[in-house]
């Protein structure tokens, strides 16, 4: 083949020829897919794919190469052009399915799922027989991916449903699920059938169709009786997916709590809550699997519980006696639910829970409160001593809608300070809704507990950080009598920039605190302000 002239120019001028992707040449692009290095040769498909189908007939040309490198850099172009790609190149890549190289056919199952080539799912159909595995997992993938498109390979992936290779099963199922409403009889047929695994990737293909499995509902409730575990469980979880329309199924769900198996007793009681309300007459079995002895079990059926309506709120001290077990997640699924379904008599029992080392639990908890609402009850439990039950609170009534301001503005003239202490929290928390209540904040910064003033810059700044009389009272705060106040007056400062601009001479006067630690604090909290000052637009 004689030397291009482009290379022979770079030769004799010592330069290194440009690479294919560099050039955009088709010519030398192609070359570079010969390449051993994969960096190289991801460059060149890329680069040829940017040419879009105008160099399809190129590539049919290199498809021809004996480098199976290069039939199969054919196959990676074809796919990254996508959806766009003219028929010929459909037809290029239903060729290479019968490629002597697996990585060929490999390459062009890929693409062909990737430009959701209608024309080729009977050529795809028929390769689900190819002798590799990887080759007929690609398959299976890419009929998945035509979703609808593939119903007319119904039959071939039933059939591959029992391939010998496990990993081919599973994506053939996920293909099903995937294909839809045209699915769902033949895959009943088999949730049916003699083997067992097959039953059980039925009724998962099933499950991978969520809400449009609803025509399927009967032979899945009657799935719950099979004498295969996983057959069982993926049939609850199946009828989980399709929702309120399971309600028929639920009978038979209630009756799986009582499953030999704890996975299944669990995957039951997670697809009673998804049915939701018109699964409220399985309340009484749910509140039974709160005695569960496996903790998965109860969790799940606390879940459960506060999804199914207004009916489970008859079990609530089943719920409140959760509050204890010993397991973590049951104690935040029992709290999560008593706040759902809005049980204030559980309030005094959530409260106590709020004394939770586990942070997940402790939210749940404080969540649940907000959700309840019961204000009065919550500000008198700001007196508690417990700093843990206390900061609780004060999360819980941030979190009532709407904001709960005049008794928290009274809570703040009590005459204990952990209560008056805990309104600021929640007052803080509530952010800019607690606007109205910030002449309350702003006159606490007199009161006679520094345990209060020191919360009090924060608070503040979450609720108004721009309000010229908040800078005024941190500026003040600069000056009390606590080294903690004054550092955390300096912290919000800082925190505030560009508008704390006023209180830099008070920031100044603090560089000679005789705290060390407020003198640092007064030093980074200038250095912030001046430099959103020397930034800001003119």
């Amino acid at each position: 083949m004689p030397m291009r002239p482009l290379l022979v120019v770079s030769l004799i001028l010592g330069l290194t020829p440009p690479s294919g992707a560099q050039s955009g040449d088709p010519a030398l692009l192609l070359d570079q897919l010969r390449e051993t290095t994969a960096t190289s040769r991801d460059q060149a498909v890329r680069s040829l794919a940017r040419l879009g189908n105008r160099v399809v007939p190129r590539l049919a040309q290199a498809f021809a190469s004996s480098d199976s490198r290069v039939r199969e850099g054919v196959a990676m172009t074809l796919g990254v052009i996508g959806p766009r790609l003219v028929r010929r190149g459909v037809e290029l890549l239903m060729r290479g399915l019968g490629d002597r190289s697996i990585d060929v056919r490999w390459a062009s199952a890929e693409a062909l799922g990737k430009v959701g080539a209608r024309l080729a799912v009977g050529r795809l159909a028929r390769a689900l027989h190819d002798p590799e595995v990887e080759v007929r997992k690609e398959v299976a993938r890419s009929l998945g991916r035509l979703q609808k498109h593939a119903a007319p390979a119904i039959g071939a992936l039933l059939r591959a449903l029992r391939d010998a290779s496990s990993e081919v099963r599973w994506e053939a199922a996920e293909a099903l699920g995937a294909v839809g409403a045209p699915a769902i009889q033949p895959l009943v047929t088999t949730l049916s059938g003699p083997q067992e695994t097959t039953r059980h990737l039925a009724a998962w293909a099933l499950c991978q169709m969520g809400p449009r499995a609803a025509p399927a509902v009967a032979p899945l409730a009657h799935a719950l009786q099979d004498s295969g575990r996983e057959v069982r469980q993926t049939a609850a979880r199946a009828l989980g997916e399709v929702g309120s329309r399971a309600a028929a199924a639920v009978s038979g769900l209630a009756q799986m709590l009582g499953d030999s198996s704890w996975q299944a007793r669990e995957t039951a009681a997670r697809a009673l809550g998804k049915i939701g309300p018109r699964a409220a007459p399985a309340v009484s079995a749910l509140s039974r699997s709160l005695m569960d002895v496996q903790s998965e079990v109860v969790a799940a059926a606390a879940w459960a519980l506060g999804r199914v309506g207004p009916r489970a709120a008859t079990f609530a001290t089943a719920l409140e006696r959760a509050l204890h077990h010993e397991n973590h997640d049951v104690r935040r699924q029992a709290a999560e639910a008593l706040g759902r379904l809005q049980v204030s008599s559980a309030v005094p029992s959530l409260i106590a829970a709020l004394d939770e080392r586990n942070w997940e639990v402790r939210e749940a908890v404080a969540t649940a409160l907000g959700n309840i609402g019961a204000v009065l009850q919550l500000v008198r439990s700001l007196g508690t001593t417990n700093p843990l039950v206390r900061e609780g609170v004060a999360e819980a009534l941030s979190l009532v809608s709407p904001p709960p301001l005049a008794p928290l503005r009274l809570a703040l003239q009590q005459p204990r300070w952990e209560v008056r202490q805990g309104a600021v929290w929640a007052l803080g928390r509530m952010g800019s809704r607690a606007r109205a209540a910030l002449p309350d904040l702003l006159e606490r910064f007199k009161d006679p507990r520094a345990e209060v003033r020191t919360e009090l810059p924060w608070a503040v700044e979450q609720v108004a950080p721009e309000a010229p009389e908040v800078v005024l009272a941190l500026a003040r705060a600069l000056t009390d009598t606590s080294p903690r106040v004054r550092v955390a007056a300096c912290r919000t400062l800082a925190d505030v920039g560009l508008e704390a601009a006023p209180a830099i001479p008070a920031l100044q006067r603090a560089l000679k605190d005789s705290s060390k630690r407020v003198r640092r604090e007064a030093e980074l909290a200038l250095a912030q302000i001046r430099t959103e000052v020397s930034e800001r637009p003119e």
